[in-house]
Formats: structure tokens, C-alpha cells, sequence
């Protein structure tokens, strides 16, 4: 990875907008200085770099929130931007983030990053994390390796040096991506565990299982001896069934006779009753004889009241026209006329030839007004909808400020609740690992070092079981919280999703805002011209107005001009129609008086006629009713209602029914004697049928209880085969459990360990050993005096020193000078930069601050040793910051940071400007 150019903007004290390119021909060396005094702003490039690759520096970690300490101050947006290249191709990422106003919120940040050599984007919105998790798959770094193998931070050169096994071992896991050996080291330990728990739970499973056999030959004697008693009740409970059959036979016989007695008895009752309905039921039948005779006479007789009705009516309708006709004639037509010759005084022309006259100029005057009302109406609306557009913009501008701060809230809780879970994960890590070590007993060798001394034992154990506790205590906490973070993540996207509808909304509401008002300004421009036109008509209106006489009520109200001169031609019409229209009644009435006429005298014969035929009907109908025994009218009509409603029939339902009941249930009673009789004469027993039923009830739950246990017992021999064989095929699974378990201890004695000490320290051992070669290749050049080595007799990653100039006495780390530490750091870092992945090509080395602590020629040493560096790899660029003089002296191409008032800082160099 090769960084080829620099810009960022209003980053700490480098205010303004600044470009470094570091592909300019005075970069062809390879090495070159960032100089200034302490403060000026050295270190901001390199925080520029790492904020657009991985959107965080060494020294402010992640900005997120409202928090962004690395904006220049008073300013309203930052950015950063690098250009780099790989093997894989060349690539610009950009960070970016704005504020609304100097003292206003943080808006999101921007993170993207774009293919070069293809011209795409790649990632246009990133989110959290995005767009570093690609810069570590395309380089092979993430943060953490970068700044260890390509960006030494200040104070962190003699951070490999100093660390110790564990720390030394998570650094070269950091930068070689070898974490997966500690992986493997703690998975094998946890499955020899899990491996030895499920051995054990077969085991205690045997041996629950065992105590749960019996003896099948007890169980099968219990068999016989309950089947036997079976027999012997069987035979004395089927002897007792038919005896108790036999009685509840003639009981049930005895019952069904009373019951069809009781029956009989109630319909010979019934029929005793019926006889008085006998009589109706045949006077009703004499009654039906006549009813066709009498249906007929009343036919007749309601036509006759038909006909006196409609002569009355037709008498009534004769005098009210006549009535009618004189009032029209006689008062009407002359009040109209009158009226009519009122209204038409002084008038030569026709009404609606005048009507059309004044219309006309009113017309003219109304369409120029009109125009000119609606350019009114519509210069109100569009006021008023702008009016409400500046509302909705306004609310929705404070809803755009509502759901900004939700973001960020949401945002500060996320951080808050990520660094608490990681504190409890290390807490969680520091419990298990007391777990473990409580473990460990006296005289036992350690299973990890086999160590048969465990100084810290007593203690551990004395407070295992607290830390168990503790532990599981944690990690539901931990559980919790994780839940909680996700929550959290989800309302966090929703935010943001909510954030940018509310955003594309308020900008459409914008743009209409300014086309309404530009709407407004057109239509007032036309409205002057409508005016101008209105005044031109307002003389011929009043030309054409004054035949009527209504100047007086204003020119410009035309409609109700209009309105007066409309009422005055409609009265003028209306007089002449109702004229019209009364003398056409009076014909139409004349007219229907002599049909009403006409009809009298038809209905008239027609009622006399009627009148004679009535009178032979009823004559005749009166005789019938003689020879059927009715003595009038009245009884006739009350026999008559009992056939209409239908009782006639239902008394002869009733009839059928009661006759048919009879006959059925003396023929029951017949039958029901003869079984009796026969069941009876079989004579089984001369028991009460309660002590039958008693006996019959002992046996049945007697023979019940033994089948119950003839079931219970045949069933726990089937269950104690089956316990058999499932105890069997449990010691097969034990004995291929036991060979596995046995097979994952020998391999986690030799790589296992809980926290993956075990093989890591074995596997970085030998990565240290590649480390300590390609350092000492460097050390030789730069100080041929020392040389670097695992310290001997050592298990553990400790370095040791050679020092040559010493008889080659080995000499441990933490005895060497401040400048010799840095020598020996700065040919670990420069080693370390060689290992740092299968997939990563470091062609870039910045190193900030450090030289300070070398005299002159040690110095000179570490310049000749990086220049030399640089000649071995032709491709490799090689930064150094500081603010040392000779560091300065040594080196050509500078890229010098300069302070100015305020606090502000200015670069000067090649490849550098201010854009």
C-alpha cells in the first residue's frame, strides 16, 4: 500500500483546504521530513490519512455524535481525502462531515471511497464500519495494523519492545492476521471440555438407568397367578350378567305397560271431551253448502255501494268546476289585464327585444370585470397557498432539526453502550480465567504448563466460587446489553432513514415557495391590465341602463341590473301567459263538467238496476237458510267463520288422530303382556333384584382391578427388555465417547489453553523468530553493535539483546538507553512493516517524532540505515516528522508546517498548496 496524495480541509490547525502530492518528482527519494515547531500541526497530516481511510485517528479515536474535536474551530465543514494504491489497483477514499452554523449541530458523516482505474463508485453512502472493513479487505490492515506497520504513532516506537508475552503476542496477531492459531488453541480446550462433560453425562445416565432394572422372572410369576384369578371371576361375573339382564327385562317391560296404560287411559279421555266440538264441526259443514250462494250476494251488494259512492263524488266534482269557471271569468282575467297594462306604461319596444339590449352591454362590462375578479381570486389563492407553503416549510424544517437530534442522541447512546460492554467483556474474561486457575490442586501438575506449584491457589480457590458468580452474572449482563446495542442499531438506521425523507421534503416544499412567489408577481401584472379595461366599458353600461330607469343603483353592480331588468320581463311574460293560460282552463273546464255530467246520469240507471237484482238474492239466499236450519243471518255467518279460519280442519285432524292412538296402543298393551308373561315364566332366581345388582357390581370391579394389573404388570416387563437394551447401546456410546474424549485430551496437552496461550506463544515464537531476522538485517546497518534474540531458556515471547562489542554477553531490553531503545524499535517497527500480511505490500512509512533521544551520530546512523533502506526497495516512501535540526539538515525534499496568529498553521513544500 502506497499513499500517492493528500487533501483535506479545516483539520485542526491547518485551516482552509490543503493538497499534499506525494507523487511529485521531489518525492522520487523516497524519504522525506514534515518539520515545524511542536504544536504547529505536523501530526494533522497523519490524522488527515488515517481519517479517510479508516474515519478515526490514533489520537481521537472514532468522531461520531456532536462530537468532532478534529474540525478547525468556527468553521462549518471538514473533510479529508487520500489517493492510494495496492496491487490490486488504485483507490481515493474521502471522509466528510458538516455543521449547520458555527455553534449548530453535527450533521452525519460521509464516507466513501471510489475505484480510480475503472472510474466508479464503490461505496457512495457508507455506513458505520463500511468503508474501513473494505480498506482492510483490499490492503489487509485494519486500524490497528496500520498504524503498526505503516503509521508509527508518537510514543508508540518502543510499544512492541516494551509489551509483554500475551501484549507482544496480540501485536504480531494484529499485524500478521495470525489471531487464528489463539482460536484454535482455545476451541480445542473448550471441546476437550464439552468432550469430557458429555462422557460424563453418559456415565451418571448408566448409572441412573441401572438402578432402575428389576427382576423379569418375579414379574412374570405375578403374570400367571393374576391371569388364573381372571379366569375364576370371568365365569362367576358372566352367571350373575344374565340373572341381572333378566330382571331389568321385566322391569322394563312392567314399566313400558303402565306407561302405554297411562296413554290409553288419556286418549279415551280425550275423545269424551271432543263431543261437544262434534256438533260445531257439523253445523260448520252445513254452513259450507251455502257459503257460494252467500259469496255472490255480497259481491253484489258491495258494487251497490260502489256506485252510490261514485254518484256522490261525480255530484260534488259538477259543482266545483262550475264553481271554478265563474271565479276565473268573473275575477281573474280582469285583475290580470289591468296589472298587464300597468307594466307596459310608456314602453313602445318589446320586452325581450329590450331585455337583449341591456344584456348586451351588461355582458361586455361583466366579462371584462370577471377577468379581471378572477385574476383577484386567483392572486388571493396563490397568496394563501404560499402562506400555508411557508408553514409546512417552517414545520417541517423544526421536524428536520427533531429527528437531527434524535440521531444524535441515539448515536451518544450507542457509543456509551459499546464502551460498557466492552468493559464488561474484559471483566467477564478476567472472571473465567479465576474460574480456571481455581481449578488447579496441590500436587496436580497445570494442564497447560505442568506446573506442579500453583503459588496463587489457596487464595483462587478460597474465592472461586464468587468468581463463578460472578462471572455468569456478567455474561447476562453483557447478554442484555448486546440485546439492547442491537435495538439500538435498529433505531439508529430508522433515524436515519426518517432524517433523509424529512430532508427530500423539505427541499420540495422549498422549490414551491419560490415558484408561488414568482406566480404572484406575473398575476399582479396582469390584474392592472383587467382594470384598465373595466374602465373603458363602465360608459357604454350606463347608455344602456337608463330606458329602465335604474342608473341610480350603480353602474358596476350588473347582476343585480340584470336580476331587476329579468324580474320585469318575466312579470310582463307571466301576465300575458296566466291571460293565456286562465282563458285555456275555462275551455278545459267546460269541457270536463259535461263528462261529469254525462257519467251522472249513466251511474244513475246502473245503481237502479242493481238495486232490483239485490232484492231477488237476498229473497232466495233466505229461503236456503231455512232449509238448512239457520234461523238468520248472524249464526249462518258465525258457522261459516269456523270453516274460513280453518278449525274445520284441524277438528278433523284431531278426530283421525285420537281414533288411530287408540287402536295403536291397545294393540302395545296386547304385546307388552305376552313378553311379560314370557319372561316371567323363566323363573331364574327368587333374589331381590338390588341384591343381584350389588353382587353383579362386586365381581365387575373386582374383575377391572385385576386386568388393571394383569396391563401394569405386562407393561413393566416390556419397559425393564427395553431399559436392557437401552442400557446397552449406552455403554457402546460410552465406550466411543471415552476414546474421543480421550483423543481431544492428548491434543489439548499439547496446543490447548483457555485463553489460547498455548499454541499462540508456539506459533509467535516461530512469526517472532521471522520478525527478529529481517530487524537485525536492519540493526547491522543502522548499529552493528546490538542484535536481537528470543531470550534463551525462555517460554514465554521475551526479547533479549546481544551486545557484540561485549564479548556477545546477552543483555536484557530494560536495561538499554533512551537512544539505543529507539534504534533497536526502529529496526523491530521496520521489520515488523515486512511481516505485516499474506495480502499486504507495505510501500509507505511514516514515523512521528523519536529522533530527539539520538545524538548526532547515532542520528546520522539512522539516516544512512533508511536511506540504504529506501535503495532496496525502490518503491517504498518513507515520512519522518520532527522538529529535530539535523533531522532537517539531512533531508531535501520538506514539508515544513508554519504557525501564524490564532492558532492557525500554514505547509509550505513541494507538492503542497492551498486550494
Amino acid at each position: 500500500m502506497k499513499i500517492l496524495d493528500i487533501r483535506f480541509k479545516n483539520l485542526n490547525s491547518l485551516k482552509g483546504e490543503w493538497h499534499i502530492n506525494l507523487s511529485s518528482k521531489e518525492y522520487i527519494d523516497g524519504i522525506f521530513a514534515i518539520t515545524g515547531p511542536t504544536g504547529a500541526g505536523k501530526t494533522t497530516i497523519f490524522d488527515a490519512i488515517c481519517l479517510a481511510l479508516y474515519g478515526k485517528t490514533p489520537r481521537l479515536a472514532k468522531i461520531e455524535g456532536q462530537t468532532n474535536e478534529i474540525m478547525t474551530r468556527g468553521t462549518l465543514e471538514c473533510y479529508s481525502q487520500v489517493t492510494f494504491s495496492t496491487e490490486k489497483g488504485i483507490y481515493t477514499c474521502r471522509w466528510r462531515q458538516n455543521r449547520t452554523s458555527k455553534q449548530g449541530k453535527l450533521q452525519p458523516h460521509e464516507h466513501t471511497i471510489d475505484d480510480e482505474l475503472n472510474h466508479k463508485p464503490l461505496i457512495s453512502h457508507g455506513k458505520k464500519k463500511e468503508v474501513a472493513d473494505f480498506i482492510a479487505k483490499i490492503t489487509g490492515m485494519d486500524f490497528d495494523r496500520f498504524t503498526q506497520a505503516m503509521m508509527l504513532k508518537q510514543g508508540g516506537f518502543d510499544a512492541f519492545l516494551r509489551a509483554g508475552k500475551n501484549d507482544r503476542a496480540e501485536i504480531l496477531e494484529l499485524i500478521t492476521g495470525t489471531r487464528i492459531y489463539s482460536e484454535i488453541s482455545m476451541r480445542i480446550f473448550q471441546r476437550t471440555k464439552d468432550e469430557k462433560l458429555e462422557l460424563e453425562k453418559i456415565d451418571t445416565r448408566l448409572s441412573e438407568l441401572s438402578k432402575l432394572l428389576v427382576n423379569t422372572d418375579e414379574l412374570k410369576l405375578q403374570l400367571d397367578e393374576l391371569n388364573a384369578r381372571k379366569i375364576n371371576i370371568d365365569s362367576e361375573y358372566e352367571k350373575i350378567k344374565i340373572i341381572r339382564d333378566w330382571l331389568r327385562e321385566i322391569i322394563k317391560l312392567e314399566n313400558e305397560l303402565t306407561q302405554s296404560q297411562n296413554i290409553l287411559s288419556n286418549y279415551n279421555k280425550r275423545t269424551d271431551d271432543f263431543q261437544a266440538a262434534r256438533a260445531k264441526l257439523e253445523t260448520s259443514e252445513r254452513a259450507a253448502t251455502l257459503e257460494s250462494d252467500y259469496t255472490r250476494l255480497e259481491s253484489e251488494r258491495k258494487a251497490l255501494s260502489k256506485i252510490k259512492d261514485s254518484c256522490g263524488k261525480i255530484s260534488e266534482q259538477i259543482s266545483r268546476y262550475q264553481e271554478l269557471i265563474n271565479n276565473i271569468q268573473d275575477i281573474k282575467l280582469p285583475d290580470l289585464r289591468e296589472k298587464l297594462d300597468s307594466e307596459l306604461h310608456g314602453i313602445t319596444e318589446q320586452p325581450d327585444v329590450l331585455k337583449a339590449k341591456i344584456f348586451l352591454a351588461l355582458d361586455n362590462y361583466d366579462k371584462s370585470n370577471e377577468k379581471r375578479q378572477k385574476l383577484i381570486d386567483e392572486q388571493q389563492q396563490k397568496e394563501s397557498e404560499l402562506e400555508r407553503v411557508k408553514i409546512i416549510l417552517q414545520k417541517i424544517f423544526q421536524e428536520r432539526n427533531t429527528a437531527r437530534h434524535k440521531m444524535d442522541i441515539i448515536s451518544d447512546e450507542h457509543r456509551k453502550l459499546t464502551e460498557e460492554i466492552m468493559n464488561l467483556r474484559a471483566k467477564t474474561n478476567e472472571a473465567v480465567l479465576n474460574e480456571e486457575r481455581s481449578k488447579l490442586k496441590t500436587g496436580t501438575p497445570c494442564p497447560l504448563c505442568g506446573s506442579l506449584e500453583h503459588p496463587a491457589i489457596k487464595h483462587l480457590q478460597d474465592s472461586s466460587s464468587e468468581d463463578k458468580f460472578k462471572s455468569e452474572e456478567l455474561f447476562r449482563e453483557t447478554e442484555k446489553l448486546e440485546a439492547k446495542l442491537k435495538q439500538l442499531t435498529k433505531q439508529s438506521n430508522e433515524a436515519t432513514k426518517i432524517f433523509d425523507s424529512i430532508n427530500e421534503k423539505y427541499n420540495n416544499i422549498n422549490s414551491q415557495e419560490s415558484a408561488l412567489e414568482s406566480e404572484i408577481d406575473r398575476i399582479k401584472q396582469d390584474l392592472q391590465a383587467a382594470k384598465n379595461e373595466c374602465d373603458l366599458l363602465h360608459s357604454a353600461v350606463s347608455e344602456a341602463i337608463k330606458t329602465l330607469n335604474l342608473t341610480g343603483k350603480g353602474i358596476t353592480k350588473t347582476v343585480e341590473i340584470k336580476r331587476k331588468v329579468n324580474e320585469w320581463a318575466e312579470k310582463v311574460n307571466s301576465l300575458n301567459n296566466e291571460i293565456n293560460k286562465s282563458q285555456q282552463i275555462i275551455i278545459e273546464y267546460n269541457a270536463a263538467l259535461a263528462t261529469f255530467k254525462e257519467n251522472f246520469t249513466l251511474e244513475s240507471e246502473n245503481l237502479a238496476a242493481l238495486t232490483d237484482k239485490i232484492t231477488e238474492l237476498e229473497s232466495a239466499f233466505i229461503s236456503a237458510l231455512s232449509e238448512k236450519n239457520f234461523p238468520d243471518e248472524k249464526i249462518f255467518m258465525e258457522s261459516l267463520s269456523h270453516v274460513k279460519s280453518g278449525e274445520i280442519i284441524k277438528w278433523r285432524e284431531k278426530l283421525k288422530e285420537i281414533d288411530e292412538n287408540l287402536i295403536k296402543y291397545r294393540a302395545i298393551i296386547d304385546d307388552i303382556n305376552k313378553k311379560l308373561a314370557e319372561q316371567k315364566s323363566k323363573n331364574l332366581t327368587i333374589q331381590q333384584p338390588d341384591e343381584i345388582e350389588r353382587s353383579f357390581r362386586e365381581n365387575e370391579s373386582e374383575l377391572k382391578h385385576i386386568e388393571s394389573q394383569i396391563t401394569i404388570t405386562t407393561q413393566k416387563i416390556s419397559d425393564n427388555e427395553a431399559l436392557k437394551q437401552k442400557i446397552s447401546d449406552l455403554n457402546q456410546e460410552y465406550k466411543a465417547q471415552q476414546k474421543i474424549s480421550k483423543n481431544w485430551a492428548g491434543l489439548c496437552k499439547l496446543i490447548g489453553s483457555a485463553k489460547g496461550d498455548a499454541f499462540r506463544v508456539f506459533v509467535q515464537k516461530i512469526t517472532l523468530a521471522r520478525v527478529l531476522n529481517n530487524a537485525n538485517k536492519y540493526l547491522q546497518k543502522i548499529n552493528g553493535r546490538y542484535s536481537l534474540l528470543i531470550t534463551p531458556g525462555s517460554d514465554d515471547l521475551a526479547l533479549s539483546v546481544i551486545d557484540h562489542e561485549q564479548a556477545g554477553e546477552i543483555r536484557p531490553t530494560e536495561n538499554l538507553s533512551g537512544g539505543e531503545r529507539f534504534i533497536i524499535s526502529l529496526a523491530l517497527a521496520l521489520g515488523l512493516s515486512q511481516l505485516s500480511g499474506n495480502n499486504t505490500r507495505v510501500d509507505s512509512l511514516f514515523l512521528d517524532e523519536g529522533f530527539g533521544s539520538l545524538d548526532d551520530d547515532a542520528l546520522s546512523t539512522a539516516l544512512d540505515a533508511l536511506g540504504e533502506i529506501r535503495s532496496e526497495r525502490e518503491t517504498r516512501m518513507i515520512g519522518i516528522i520532527s522538529h529535530v535540526q539535523a533531522l532537517k539538515e539531512r533531508i531535501a525534499t520538506q514539508i515544513n508546517v508554519i504557525p501564524k496568529s490564532e492558532g492557525i498553521s500554514i505547509i509550505e513544500g513541494p507538492g503542497c498548496e492551498a486550494l
